[in-house]
């Protein structure tokens, strides 16, 4: 079984799916719950519906879901969510003390922990040329983290753009 938040505990089958879950990769990118269901039924070896996957990952918890290197994004109860599944940060970070602080693990940054001050004068400069909101120009910002995927410090692409991939359930 897994830790789960002290909030509704969580069932044996919830337990079971989120250990399945967990183990799902999405190749670091948002997948549609319906496709990670399929990935989940077959660890699992027996049929799940996706209310039952997202059902588990809302009792589970948004803290133990990240512990597990999970990370999901809802459109409200009539939607299925989008989930991002990376079990090497999972890995990576089930090593790590509760509450510790986390740094770089990949080595991009790796004196400055999570929400360290860069460099002011470059971040400045960084948001004028992504941010722009001048008819084309600037450029789009990267929507893939710079740190590799088993980094204590990689985090899933946004999901804001992603609104188009609402789907209700149909089970």
């Amino acid at each position: 079984h897994i830790a789960v938040d002290p909030a509704p505990p969580a069932s044996a089958m919830s337990c079971e799916i989120i250990a399945a879950l967990a183990t799902c990769g999405t190749s670091n990118a948002w997948s549609t719950l319906d496709v990670v269901t399929k990935k989940v039924n077959k660890k699992l070896g027996r049929p799940v519906t996706p209310k039952q996957v997202d059902d588990a990952m809302v009792a589970a918890g948004e803290h133990a879901l990240f512990r597990l290197g999970i990370w999901r994004t809802s459109f409200g109860p009539k939607f299925m969510s989008i989930v991002v599944v990376n079990p090497a940060f999972g890995k990576t970070i089930a090593g790590v003390e509760e509450g510790a602080r986390l740094t770089c693990t990949c080595g991009v940054h790796p004196a400055r922990p999570t929400g360290a001050p860069a460099d002011l004068k470059a971040e400045r400069d960084m948001k004028r040329y992504y941010g722009s909101h001048d008819y084309n120009a600037g450029r789009h910002a990267s929507t893939a983290s710079e740190h590799k995927g088993m980094c204590l410090l990689w985090r899933p692409p946004t999901s804001g753009h992603l609104h188009s991939w609402r789907r209700g359930y149909t089970a």
